[in-house]
């Protein structure tokens, strides 16, 4: 992606008019504002931001990604996780700190709507005082959100 140069306004200058290629990946964007310091060096002040903030000044609309499916087994994590947390008196910013866990990520696990990794989720196992094995026990095929090969073959056979 090429970027167009700064433009230069009173206090220093801006980034283009858009949002950087991070945005499009992660959703995160990362500026730098060039200010001019009373000794007239340039300095250079990182500036972290959201990809929604930098759509309002876009002339491209950045890329809304679909929500992984909600599963029946993602609630049911989220709910033995939570508990325990409860149990616990921790709050989800000190299980997310402990278990080396941004505290967004680790709240979407908590409430149920997560898919964590299965590093994650010995960390968390870990931080909790559990083995993972009590965190994944009795879950099935059944708990899972169905594929899209299953929704697919389903339409094949609709057409039939």
């Amino acid at each position: 992606m090429t970027r167009s140069k700064p433009f230069v306004m009173a206090g220093g200058s801006w980034p283009p008019w858009g949002s950087p290629p991070v945005v499009d990946t992660i959703g995160l964007g990362f500026l730098a504002i060039e200010l001019l310091s009373l000794d007239s060096r340039r300095v250079y002040v990182p500036v972290r931001t959201s990809a929604g903030a930098l759509a309002g000044c876009s002339r491209r609309a950045y890329r809304w990604r679909m929500p992984e499916p909600s599963s029946e087994a993602s609630r049911i994590l989220g709910d033995r996780l939570r508990l325990r947390r409860r149990q616990l008196s921790l709050n989800q910013e000190e299980v997310a700190h402990l278990a080396g866990l941004n505290v967004s990520n680790y709240a979407r696990i908590d409430r149920g709507h997560g898919n964590p990794t299965f590093h994650t989720l010995i960390r968390l196992a870990t931080v909790l005082g559990l083995e993972p094995g009590e965190l994944m026990s009795g879950f099935s095929a059944e708990h899972l959100p169905v594929s899209r090969d299953d929704r697919e073959a389903a339409l094949v056979r609709r057409l039939r």
